[in-house]
C-alpha cells in the first residue's frame, strides 16, 4: 500500500477506544462534522480499537447505533486504516474486516501522521 496522503487531510486516531464509549461517539461525530465541511478524513484504528472495524460487532449506545455511524462515515468517503500488527495481535484476519477498512503498516501510518494537516487522538 502506498503512503500517499492528501496533505490537507484530517487524521483521527482511535487508540484503545471501547465500543459505545463517549470517546468513540465524540470521534465519530467530529468526523461527520469535518466531512460535512468538505474535509478529507483518515481514521486510524489502533490497539483494541481494531475491533471497531470487525464485521458483526454490535456497537450500540442507547438509541445510537455506533456501527451505523461508523459504516455511514466509511460510505461517505472517510478512509479507515488499521495497522497489520494490531490486527494480527488480536487474532483477526482481513476477511473479518468491514468493507472499506484497510490494513497497512505502522510506517505508512507514521508518514500520514507527519504529513496530515491536523491530527486528533481519541
Amino acid at each position: 500500500m502506498s503512503a500517499s496522503l492528501d496533505r490537507e487531510q484530517v487524521i483521527i486516531v482511535l487508540k484503545n477506544v471501547l465500543n459505545g464509549s463517549d470517546r468513540l461517539l465524540n470521534a465519530l461525530r467530529f468526523c461527520q462534522m469535518q466531512m460535512k465541511e468538505g474535509e478529507n478524513v483518515l481514521i486510524v484504528l489502533d490497539g483494541d480499537s481494531v475491533f471497531l472495524g470487525h464485521k458483526g460487532r454490535r456497537l450500540q449506545r442507547g438509541s445510537i447505533s455506533m456501527e451505523g455511524l461508523f459504516v455511514d462515515i466509511i460510505s461517505k468517503g472517510a478512509r479507515v486504516v488499521m495497522p497489520l500488527e494490531s490486527i494480527k495481535a488480536r487474532g483477526l484476519s482481513e476477511d473479518e474486516l468491514l468493507d472499506g477498512v484497510e490494513m497497512t503498516g505502522v510506517l505508512d501510518i507514521k508518514e500520514w501522521i507527519e504529513q496530515g494537516r491536523q491530527v486528533l487522538m481519541f
